[in-house]
């Protein structure tokens, strides 16, 4: 059975307006969460492996090591670990940013932002957000390494 030409053009179409559908329907799923406080400053390009390879931190005792290794300015924040977690991104760039993006599904993904330009040190950014509902961080539970 051969499909005439408008025929054609009617079911590509739709399948395109499905597509743009599934497509909206799926942005509408995640949410961005808004960060609590944020920390953000420059370290030595070698003491970004002291970053937690998860991407986050989890217990006061890791924010203290990490607070302390990359010498932050003033006294290591007391977070409450149990409704609060601790995003952490670096890059050998002028500026860093991260938007917290939470699914339906409870699954956390950090949409980080940087600068193009390359340099020799490396800017970090420590994000407060509220841990209602997230189950997974980058598909992997929480707590897994």
């Amino acid at each position: 059975m051969r499909i005439g030409n408008k025929s054609g053009q009617w079911l590509w179409l739709m399948l395109v307006g499905i597509i743009i559908s599934l497509a909206s329907m799926a942005q509408a799923e995640v949410r961005e969460i808004k960060p609590l406080k944020e920390w953000r400053g420059r370290v030595e390009s070698s003491l970004k492996k002291k970053a937690p390879a998860r991407g986050y931190l989890a217990t006061q005792e890791d924010l203290d090591k990490l607070w302390a290794a990359w010498k932050i300015t003033g006294k290591s924040p007391k977070v409450d670990f149990k409704t609060r977690l601790v995003l952490v991104r670096t890059c050998n760039c002028s500026h860093i940013s991260i938007t917290p993006l939470l699914n339906e599904r409870g699954d956390l993904h950090a949409q980080v932002t940087v600068t193009k330009d390359i340099t020799e040190d490396a800017a970090y950014v420590l994000v407060l957000i509220p841990r209602r509902g997230i189950r997974s961080v980058e598909g992997k539970p929480m707590g897994s390494k």
